[in-house]
């Protein structure tokens, strides 16, 4: 998967040789669903096809755009892959092992510095990401980056709630509602920008449920998006065990 906080894409080229894709002319780019899904991935099912990628990096956290790779997947095992790597206009690429680990849901690598990054916490440690992510919006048909919460799809599942107050809510109703994997859930739309104020606002009358893979269940809502300050970005949500 793309690391979709970056903005990057990936397209496919319908070649084999690196030499043959020197630059990005032509192509269609692509990008992972934001539910999270495994067979909604720009890269889409990459297996046996000798085919090269090329990956729109994104940006850096100051807006710089960190440029292109090129990407073969040559196997994917039960312990790892097989990779070859180089930058667009390389016509020479690295071939790099990335082991797996069965410890976090994804291992993450670096094609700026062609090295795995040990960043990701265990996968039974951690339930909710607070995060900029792309969005394919679909009218008009456009990957865009929003702010909002993505949830670990090992740990947790989640259901929405927006006509009874989030006082109200029980644990016997948590109970019957039904729980989506999908890890963007609760997403962005929790907020919305209001022009006329210039400011967002946030819809506290929605109720997230989640529930874990411990048998617990939470029930949330966010209350607003800024500190005490007026600085926007720093959600403030109310939560409470069911």
């Amino acid at each position: 998967i793309l690391n979709s906080s970056r903005g990057g894409a990936v397209a496919t080229t319908g070649e084999s040789s690196f030499a043959a894709v020197m630059d990005t002319g032509g192509v269609i780019w692509n990008n992972d669903a934001s539910s999270g899904n495994l067979d909604s991935t720009g890269f889409g099912d990459y297996r046996g096809t000798d085919q090269v990628f090329i990956v729109d990096k994104g940006y850096t956290h100051d807006g710089t755009h960190s440029g292109f790779s090129k990407v073969k997947v040559l196997s994917a095992t039960t312990t790892g892959y097989e990779v070859q790597v180089c930058d667009l206009e390389s016509t020479e690429p690295q071939t790099l092992n990335i082991p797996k680990n069965d410890q976090v849901n994804f291992v993450a690598f670096s094609l700026t510095t062609n090295t795995v990054v040990d960043f990701e916490p265990h996968k039974d440690t951690w339930d909710l990401l607070f995060t900029q992510y792309t969005f394919n919006f679909i009218d008009p048909p456009i990957a865009y980056l929003v702010t909002g919460v993505l949830t670990n799809r090992n740990k947790v599942q989640v259901a929405v709630e927006n006509q009874i107050p989030f006082a109200d809510l029980t644990r016997s109703d948590a109970e019957q509602y039904t729980y989506s994997s999908s890890i963007d859930v609760i997403g962005y739309d929790w907020k919305e920008y209001d022009f006329d104020e210039a400011a967002y606002l946030v819809f506290d009358e929605i109720t997230y449920l989640v529930k874990d893979t411990d048998g617990k269940y939470f029930k949330l809502h966010f209350v607003d998006f800024y500190t005490d300050s007026g600085e926007k970005g720093a959600p403030k949500l109310e939560i409470q065990e069911l």
